[in-house]
């Protein structure tokens, strides 16, 4: 589906903040908010150390969306966070939580541990999905490489939000990625 976090956590090892090359599939990248006009969400463009590099469309509907935001801060971490708007599947909540695991683990990644998280408004505690997870590199393992996976399966079973976050340095970034994911602009029906 979509296979940004490996090639993310590879390109973290040079990361930089350099603008994105164009690409089949990204859309324009607007100063302020991007809203996603399937779902209503709006992506917006800073949050805290984490800015927004590129918004990218993966279906012709226009209802396969995501953006990625990079942060390099001064206390070393470095790292990015990919977050992604897109339709459930009918299979149900479990079905798309086991489909990212295995985006994970198709690509050569591992599961080290589940848990669950706060939805993304941070309205309801332990409604999505969770894992802490180690991505190839192209070669050997980096200890200095954290990952982590996350799913929320929105009520009402139309939307899935998900982010993939990769980080080097001495903060717990999912606390960041939790917090970005509470600057996003959520419709009514994922506030909860």
């Amino acid at each position: 589906m979509k296979s940004i976090l490996i090639a993310a956590a590879a390109a973290l090892l040079t990361l930089t903040a350099t603008p994105a090359m164009a690409q089949a599939g990204e859309q324009a990248n607007p100063a302020g908010p991007w809203k996603h006009n399937a779902s209503g969400v709006s992506f917006p463009q800073l949050n805290g150390k984490l800015s927004r590099d590129k918004v990218n469309q993966y279906d012709t509907a226009g209802n396969d969306v995501s953006s990625t935001y990079f942060r390099d801060g001064a206390d070393g971490t470095r790292g990015l966070v990919a977050v992604y708007v897109y339709p459930a599947t009918s299979g149900g909540c479990a079905a798309d939580w086991s489909a990212v695991k295995n985006e994970v683990t198709g690509g050569g990644g591992a599961i080290l541990s589940e848990d669950r998280f706060t939805s993304p408004s941070g309205r309801t505690a332990s409604a999505a999905y969770h894992a802490s997870a180690r991505f190839p590199t192209g070669g050997e393992p980096d200890p200095t490489l954290k990952s982590s996976i996350y799913l929320y399966c929105v009520p009402g079973g139309k939307w899935l939000v998900k982010y993939y976050a990769t980080w080097r340095g001495p903060a717990n970034f999912d606390g960041e990625a939790m917090t970005l994911l509470k600057a996003f602009t959520w419709p009514d029906g994922f506030n909860r």
